[in-house]
């Protein structure tokens, strides 16, 4: 979700998390995916009817793995096109994010 410094401060400043960006566990991208469940977990609460993570999905909400499976596929394609070309967090189109929702059928 955040493979370089850039994109995990837009990702803090986007869910309102910036105390985790002086956190040590999230201080480098083999720190943060050691903690990826974490981040998931935060991503969850900011976004909770949209952005489940899988192992939720799985263990929480009785969602059969295919959907699980392609949920998550659609989830991180949302993300990878929300991100392109984003420069700052301001730059964000919620329009455009609710468009993808939308076409996505998450």
């Amino acid at each position: 979700a955040a493979p370089n410094q850039s994109n995990w401060e837009r990702l803090c400043n986007a869910i309102d998390r910036q105390d985790l960006l002086d956190n040590k566990k999230y201080i480098d991208n083999p720190s943060r995916l050691l903690h990826k469940h974490e981040l998931e977990r935060e991503l969850e609460k900011k976004f909770p009817e949209k952005f489940i993570p899988r192992y939720s999905m799985v263990s929480f909400h009785r969602i059969p793995y295919a959907e699980v499976y392609a949920r998550g596929q659609k989830q991180a394609a949302i993300v990878k096109e929300l991100m392109e070309g984003l420069d700052r967090e301001q730059d964000l189109n919620m329009e455009y994010a609710t468009e993808l929702i939308d076409k996505y059928k998450v």
